[in-house]
Parts: structure tokens; C-alpha cells; sequence
């Protein structure tokens, strides 16, 4: 079966649009509920020209926090609340929603008119500045993303570039005459550097696809140990001394074989890196699932800190000075999520770092 994988940005900040608190709404509603009939049985006591025009006017101040509070729908309803609590309590004649002159039915529908323009305008300006202050906190997280982008390529492609010059111009001299064992020797020192070039390469293009939902995804039975043997031999001498602990007989999974097999390589080789000598990786069968898990005995990760480990680009303190663009985790997650299986830590006994990655069976 083959589909494509429609992934969501992974860490990548989404636009998200402003939502008042409960407790701003609540005091808009207040407002308006207890506010207003408060201020039309204060200006019912002096009932008169001048005092309704001073009520009104507070009606309009009273709307305006509404709106500012609680939004629009709060503040119309304040305005026909007002232009109802003034034509009943405050207009001749009283008691009634008759009015007696034709002024006071302009006054009033002026009113409501004002009220509503002031509430939506209030409103929108409200709601831009919230998708401005979105938009700059987006802008900074893409300047992080990009500075980190530009800071882990500039590293990861010049550190092996610089090695193979090296070496290169190293065998060019002419008035040198090198050992068969040194020839040999730089020679592998270019093809390593060509390697982890090429490394780095496979990774940007894999998470470019992955932020683009444009990963290609092919799901069918798979036999976890043929992947699992296929991805150690992908990492050459990188893993030689990786305890490995994979059954044959475990039952057959669903997933791409091609990206299970790039997960199992990406975790091993992050497991080696920190741990070189008791690295392991193991399988077992659970349930319905089965279970490969990576493990280190290196320094490990703290807890609050595994949800970072998955995003891209990012190196975390407790394992710098080693060598990585911060992308292995990350493009691991993806391809994880795109086959419909899922990627875990937890700490190793005694100190470390497990992945374990859950696939079901068929």
C-alpha cells in the first residue's frame, strides 16, 4: 500500500488566534448584567434632559469596556441593552417602550449606532493587535530556526569538508613520498569525510520533506529483524561494537521499510556517538505491538527535557562537544509519525538513554 504522508510542521510555530480569558468575558457580562441596571436606576432619580444625557453618555463608556473586555458579542448586546433600559426607565413616557418625541427616538437609535460602531472597532483593533504580536513571535522563532539552521549546516558540511581538503592537498604534494599504510590512511580520511557529508545532505533533504508533508510513505509487512540487521550494516564500522538483541521469530509489522530502516540507523548511530562500547538495541513482542528499543549508557537527557530532544536543529548542553546537526531525533519523529508508529524515551538503569520505537503487528 502507498500513500503520502500529510505531516504538520514539526515544532514549527503555528499562527494561533487570540482568545479572551474566561474571567475578562465574565467581567464584559457583568458589566452589562449588573453595570448597566445600575447606572439607568442612578440616573432614574433625576430624570431630565441633562441627566439622560449624562446616563447615556456613561452607557457608551460602559460599552466601550465591554467591548474591550469581553469582545463584541457582550458589547452589542450592552448597546441594545442600554438603548432598552433608557427608552423604558428614562423616557417619556416612563414605564413603556413608547416614545414621545421624535428627538428622543434619534437620540436612542444614535446611541445604538455609536455603541455598536465603538464595540466592533474596538474589537478589531484588539483582534489586529493580537495577530501583529502573533506575527512578531513568529518572525522570532523563524529567525531562531534559520540562525540554527545556517549555524548547524555551516558546522556539519565545513568540519568534513575541511578534513577532505586536507587530505586531498596532503596526497597532491609532489615532493612527498607517502607509505602505502599512509596513502591508505588519508584516503580514509576523505571517504569518511564524504560520508558524513553525505549524511548530512540525506538529513536536510529528509526533514524538508518532512515539514512539507511531501514524505513519501509505502506501509506493508515488514520482519523487524531484516530491517534492523539492514540498517546496522548502512552504519559500516560506526557499530561494531553494538550489543545487538533482535529475534528472529518476532511477528511481522506494518510500516516502510525503507524509513524504519533510516529510524533504526538514525537512533543507533546517536547511541554510539555517546556511548561508543555498551550501546545496545534489542527487540521483544508486547500485545499487539512489537518493540525496538535503542539504548545508551551515556550521560543521558533529563526528562523535562526529552520533548525538546525531537526538535530540529537543536544540540541540548547535557551532550555538546559532539558532532551532530541536532537533526537525527527530529527526522526520526517524522518518519515515525508518517508510518503510524511512535517514538519514546526513558531512561536507561543506571544512567543513559532508551528510544524505544512501538510498531504493530499485522
Amino acid at each position: 500500500m502507498e500513500r503520502s504522508a500529510s505531516l504538520p510542521a514539526l515544532h514549527w510555530p503555528q499562527r494561533q488566534q487570540a482568545a479572551l480569558s474566561t474571567r475578562r468575558r465574565a467581567a464584559a457580562w457583568a458589566i452589562v448584567v449588573v453595570g448597566l441596571p445600575a447606572l439607568t436606576l442612578g440616573g432614574s432619580a433625576y430624570r431630565s434632559s441633562d441627566s439622560l444625557t449624562v446616563v447615556m453618555l456613561s452607557y457608551v463608556l460602559a460599552v466601550v469596556g465591554t467591548a474591550v473586555l469581553g469582545g463584541i458579542a457582550p458589547a452589542v448586546t450592552g448597546a441594545f441593552t442600554s438603548f432598552l433600559l433608557a427608552n423604558f426607565f428614562l423616557t417619556e413616557p416612563y414605564y413603556t417602550f413608547q416614545i414621545g418625541s421624535r428627538q428622543r427616538i434619534v437620540e436612542l437609535v444614535l446611541f445604538v449606532v455609536v455603541g455598536v460602531l465603538v464595540s466592533v472597532t474596538v474589537e478589531v483593533g484588539a483582534r489586529n493587535r493580537a495577530v501583529q504580536a502573533a506575527r512578531a513571535s513568529e518572525l522570532v522563532e523563524v529567525d531562531r530556526t534559520r540562525s540554527a539552521i545556517l549555524a548547524a549546516v555551516s558546522h556539519d558540511l565545513r568540519t568534513p569538508l575541511s578534513s577532505i581538503k586536507v587530505a586531498a592537498s596532503t596526497l597532491r604534494q609532489p615532493d612527498i613520498h607517502w607509505t602505502p599504510e599512509e596513502q591508505a590512511e588519508l584516503l580514509a580520511t576523505i571517504e569518511d569525510g564524504a560520508d558524513r557529508l553525505d549524511g548530512v545532505v540525506t538529513n536536510l533533504l529528509a526533514m524538508t520533506r518532512i515539514q512539507a508533508g511531501a514524505l513519501l510513505v509505502r506501509i506493508q509487512p515488514v520482519v523487524a529483524d531484516e530491517v534492523v540487521a539492514r540498517a546496522l550494516i548502512s552504519l559500516g564500522g560506526h557499530a561494531v561494537h553494538l550489543r545487538v538483541d533482535v529475534p528472529e521469530n518476532l511477528p511481522t509489522v506494518v510500516a516502510d521499510p525503507d524509513l524504519l530502516e533510516r529510524v533504526v540507523a538514525n537512533l543507533v548511530a546517536n547511541a554510539v556517538r555517546f556511548d561508543p562500547v555498551d550501546a545496545e538495541v534489542g527487540a521483544r513482542a508486547t500485545g499487539s505491538h512489537v518493540e525496538i528499543a535503542v539504548v545508551d549508557h551515556g550521560p543521558g537527557v533529563p526528562p523535562d527535557r526529552w520533548a525538546e530532544m525531537f526538535t530540529a536543529f537543536r544540540r541540548l548542553d547535557d551532550r555538546e562537544g559532539h558532532t551532530g546537526s541536532g537533526l537525527g531525533l527530529a527526522i526520526a519523529r517524522g518518519f515515525c509519525d508518517a508510518m503510524g508508529a511512535t517514538l519514546t524515551a526513558a531512561e536507561t538503569p543506571g544512567g543513559g538513554l532508551t528510544m524505544v520505537i512501538g510498531l504493530e503487528t499485522t
